[in-house]
């Protein structure tokens, strides 16, 4: 008998027909309420697309697990989801946490609010603007989403770290990385590269807000200082880990209220003043308080 090689896409295209003859019932069954189509949509109709939806972390369980315990319909407000017509499959854009908690309580069917002719862009743009959740949208997901989304500044973040082979996740100041990216590509690919051959990739803060915001302040007021940072900043830099100078600029000046990322940005511009003598008066200063200081650094006019 001659092998039927065409089986799995039969079978695939017998699935979606039926999907599709069922997924048309549950619309035709719905009601349309100022204007929004709802209906009862079977569980195993709807999925999640991790392109754009978050992982349902450790912290929400409970909460999910509370609510498939005691659900309560009158209390679960509707599921928003996305009708793909290629896929026969409903997807879900807002109110996962409720479409989890609803299999595991064992229903068979949720009540959905149904969007229609959206484009992968659309669903991820309606996921991001959601503006009802228990749980906020990190600013993690927010970028991930952004780029299925096509926000400009997400794709350029996205891009430059995978230029440096680093995944968006090891950037706690994802928030702050995003807003330079918006406003200056090259800034965040110049901060980005910094902190790479600096050898501070991997190590503890290397992209947190004060090391992103304080290198931020640095490219737009001390850019016309590029050699000194070169010859004297990026030795010590890659001599020093992120913690060290932040610890130590705070200690430095507190007292003149230069906190966080400006203290750390203070720390920056003392070491690259143009008077040699000044600056080097505030090296010897900074190693008697434990920050290595390379007589490469030393020697640069």
């Amino acid at each position: 008998m001659k092998k039927n090689v065409n089986t799995s896409v039969t079978t695939t295209a017998a699935a979606i027909s039926a999907r599709q003859v069922a997924c048309e019932k549950v619309i035709k069954s719905g009601v349309t309420l100022n204007g929004c189509l709802y209906a009862e949509i079977p569980l195993d109709l709807i999925r999640v697309d991790v392109c754009y939806q978050r992982e349902i972390g450790g912290a929400r369980w409970p909460r999910i697990n509370a609510m498939a315990a005691g659900w309560d319909a009158n209390k679960a407000n509707s599921v928003l989801v996305s009708y793909r017509t290629d896929t026969q499959y409903f997807f879900v854009l807002d109110g996962q946490g409720r479409f989890v908690a609803a299999q595991k309580a064992g229903l068979k069917k949720i009540t959905c609010q149904i969007l229609q002719n959206l484009e992968l862009k659309d669903e991820a743009e309606a996921f991001l603007t959601q503006d009802d959740n228990m749980t906020k949208i990190s600013m993690h997901d927010k970028c991930k989403a952004g780029v299925i989304a096509e926000h400009k500044d997400c794709i350029t973040l996205v891009n430059t770290l995978a230029r440096y082979q680093i995944d968006m996740k090891e950037v706690n100041g994802i928030g702050t990385a995003m807003e330079i990216s918006a406003k200056n590509p090259t800034e965040i690919d110049w901060i980005i590269g910094l902190i790479v051959r600096t050898g501070w990739y991997g190590l503890h803060n290397c992209f947190s807000r004060t090391t992103l915001k304080s290198l931020h302040e640095l490219y737009n007021k001390d850019f016309g200082k590029m050699d000194r940072i070169e010859n004297v900043l990026v030795p010590v830099m890659t001599a020093n880990r992120p913690d060290t100078f932040r610890n130590v600029s705070e200690l430095m000046f507190t007292k003149s209220n230069k906190q966080g990322y400006l203290a750390m940005y203070q720390l920056y511009t003392n070491m690259i003043m143009s008077n040699r003598d000044t600056r080097m008066k505030f090296l010897e200063k900074i190693a008697g308080m434990g920050i290595k200081v390379p007589a490469i650094a030393k020697q640069a006019e």
